[in-house]
């Protein structure tokens, strides 16, 4: 994504070879060949390349993922992802032991693959700056499926379950609303270290009396691991929503005049984007190159403007870093400012 000073959005790069121009290079200058006519076959007149646009951006980079992998530190997404992918991400049984954020390509069968991105673990407070994952949430803004894991060992009850997913929601809507817009799968982890799976059970019977689907899985055995597979391949294969189409967001800044004079006390002072460009192109040396540029100031209404500013014969004219000598009708140059 690229961003003005001013933190507006001129470009959302979404798309693989996706191009986008936010700042244009100036043509190059002529050569003396170029202003021959048939009376002057070798005018001494040449000019200088065009300047390009010079911009500061803040540009910032978000990994693009089909599936991202949603929870608190140690709910399994790394044990999820080495087990689905080739991805190697550090595991271990303690929190945070993912650091930064990991990528693997999930092959489902022939044809079928998706990209899964894993991001440090969330933690209550984490919108507040507490813990690490909320530096790494924008990498899931882009993806087109969560997956909301749960670990079950460190659930007492129904009311504990609903307390934990409501906690990792507030983080997430906290830190961009997007997010309310992107599907969730609810997974609940770890299946396998469980000794007793009743309570499991009645708490994914409350919620599919809510009309919410949840998934048990354990990635150490793979039990449950097929059927979430090809629910998130079936999920991602939904038509995007309409405001996360489109190619590039482009802010339109406004059209401003082609140059400004006024005067001071020591002379008369002319800018502007278009003046610029013509002095930077423009030999001052060359008396015809400063003769053409006299003929694109009057062009540009520039001599007509100083005219009426009450400029009057040997008054100092400022353009750029140029101070040249007002003529009636003519600037004549001195030196660099």
């Amino acid at each position: 994504m690229v961003w003005s000073p001013e933190n507006e959005l001129i470009a959302d790069m979404r798309e693989n070879g996706q191009t986008f121009q936010v700042a244009k290079g100036g043509r190059g200058g002529r050569g003396n060949t170029t202003f021959a006519t048939a009376t002057q076959k070798a005018p001494r007149l040449a000019e200088n390349g065009e300047p390009g646009e010079t911009k500061v951006l803040r540009l910032e980079l978000k990994l693009l993922a089909d599936v991202g992998l949603l929870g608190f530190p140690n709910a399994g997404k790394s044990t999820l992802l080495s087990r689905v992918s080739k991805a190697r991400p550090k595991i271990a049984d303690y929190p945070f032991t993912t650091l930064e954020p990991q990528l693997g390509v999930v092959s489902l069968s022939e044809g079928r693959n998706l990209v899964m991105a894993d991001v440090p673990g969330l933690i209550e407070g984490a919108s507040q700056g507490k813990g690490l994952g909320i530096k790494f949430l924008r990498h899931l803004e882009r993806t087109r499926l969560l997956l909301h894991l749960v670990d079950l060992t460190t659930v007492r009850d129904l009311k504990d379950l609903s307390h934990q997913i409501k906690t990792i929601d507030r983080e997430l809507f906290n830190h961009s609303l997007r997010f309310k817009k992107t599907p969730q799968i609810l997974v609940l982890t770890k299946l396998d270290a469980l000794p007793d799976r009743e309570n499991a059970m009645k708490w994914v019977k409350s919620f599919e009396k809510k009309g919410k689907k949840i998934f048990l899985m354990s990635a150490v055995s793979g039990e449950g691991l097929s059927d979430l597979l090809e629910e998130i391949w079936k999920r991602i294969q939904e038509p995007l929503p309409l405001d996360e189409k489109g190619p590039a967001l482009e802010v339109k800044y406004e059209v401003k005049s082609r140059f400004r004079a006024w005067k001071e006390n020591d002379g008369f002072h002319v800018s502007g984007k278009e003046i610029d460009k013509w002095i930077t192109m423009t030999r001052f040396e060359s008396r015809d190159a400063l003769e053409r540029f006299q003929k694109i100031l009057k062009r540009l209404g520039v001599m007509s403007e100083l005219k009426r500013l009450g400029a009057k014969p040997g008054d100092t004219i400022f353009l750029g870093h140029k101070e040249l000598i007002y003529e009636p009708d003519r600037l004549e140059s001195t030196r660099e400012n």
